[in-house]
């Protein structure tokens, strides 16, 4: 029964998979947004790397269209406004297969 519930959990989710990158050091988290029925926008996926790099993040499939961003995250507390960031250029389209190759490049952080 176990291993019945257990292929059916992995039936519903998806791996997104690519590489952040940046020319600085440190922890780098990474979000997948969607959309809810009012428009506003809901964390569907985090993951936290120990440095820019490669990426492998699971999110549901039922996720739709995601926004994906990514910033430096050296407190280990979110993305913060002072952070370097980047957001994937246009929407990554979620269905029941995985989606590969996603690489996007942060930004410098805002001056204060």
């Amino acid at each position: 029964m176990f291993l019945l519930w257990a292929a059916a959990a992995l039936a519903q989710s998806v791996t997104l998979s690519g590489r952040v990158e940046w020319s600085g050091a440190g922890p780098v988290r990474i979000e997948a947004l969607s959309e809810d029925s009012e428009g506003q926008l809901v964390v569907v996926g985090t993951l936290t790397l120990d440095a820019p790099g490669p990426f492998e993040l699971a999110v549901p499939s039922s996720s739709g269209p995601l926004r994906l961003r990514a910033g430096s995250d050296p407190e280990g507390d979110g993305i913060g406004p002072r952070a370097a960031m980047g957001i994937y250029p246009g929407l990554v389209r979620v269905g029941n297969q995985d989606v590969d190759e996603l690489v996007w490049t942060l930004s410098a952080p805002r001056a204060p």
